[in-house]
C-alpha cells in the first residue's frame, strides 16, 4: 500500500473508502423536549448494517469506525461535559463482552459516568413506534452518581423515536445542563413527533 495521507486516513478508520462514503453525514440540529440534540448520521441500510455487525455479531473493531472522523470536533464542542450514556440492559452486555454505546464513546476521552439502568430487556427494535414509549418504564437513574457533575451530554447509537433520550432527560435534575449527541437517526423525515 501507498504512503499517502489518504490510505493513512483509511487505516486510521478501520473501514475502507468505499465503506466511509456510505456514512451519510447529516449534522442535524434538533430539539427534543427543548433540549438541544445533535445527530451525526442518517440511519440508513448501510448504518444500520455496520451497527448489526458491531453489536450483534461482536464485531468490536467496528467501535471505531462510528465517530473517527468526527473526534476533535466533538471534543471542541462538549468540552466539559461528562457522558452520560443510554442504558442497555446488563445481560445483554455480559453476553456482547461490553457495552456498545460506552465503548463508542470512550475515544473521546471524557468523563463516563453510567447513573441509567435498563431493569429488564425492552427492544424498542420489536415494538411499535407508539410501543417504544414504555422504555420509560424500563429505566432508572442513580442520582447520587451525579454529584459534582454539571454539564451532562447524553449519548445514544440510534435514535428513532427518542423514547430512551425523553426518559432519561426526565429523570435528570433540572438544575444540570444537559446537551444529547445521537449516532444516528432518521428524525428528520418525522420532526414533528419529537416534541
Amino acid at each position: 500500500m501507498d504512503l499517502t495521507l489518504i490510505n493513512l486516513l483509511i487505516q486510521k478508520q478501520k473501514l475502507c473508502s468505499h465503506c466511509l462514503n456510505n456514512f451519510e453525514i447529516i449534522k442535524a440540529n434538533i430539539k427534543v423536549d427543548d433540549i438541544q440534540v445533535h445527530i451525526l448520521y442518517s440511519y440508513n441500510d448501510f448504518f444500520r448494517e455496520i451497527l448489526y455487525q458491531y453489536k450483534v455479531n461482536y464485531d468490536y473493531a467496528l467501535k471505531d469506525c462510528f465517530l473517527n472522523t468526527h473526534i476533535n470536533e466533538l471534543k471542541r464542542k462538549y468540552r466539559g461535559f461528562v457522558l452520560i450514556p443510554a442504558p442497555s440492559y446488563y445481560e445483554a452486555d455480559e453476553k456482547r463482552g461490553f457495552n456498545h454505546v460506552e465503548e463508542i464513546f470512550k475515544n473521546l476521552n471524557m468523563r463516563i459516568i453510567k447513573c441509567f439502568k435498563k431493569t429488564k430487556d425492552f427492544k424498542q427494535t420489536e415494538q411499535s413506534y407508539e410501543g417504544r414509549k414504555d422504555i420509560q418504564k424500563c429505566i432508572k437513574i442513580d442520582k447520587s452518581m451525579l454529584k459534582g457533575a454539571n454539564k451532562l451530554l447524553l449519548v445514544d447509537d440510534v435514535a428513532t423515536s427518542f423514547s430512551t433520550i425523553k426518559s432519561m432527560i426526565r429523570l435528570l435534575p433540572p438544575d444540570k445542563q444537559i446537551k444529547v449527541l445521537i449516532i444516528a437517526s432518521n428524525c428528520l423525515k418525522r420532526s414533528n413527533d419529537l416534541q
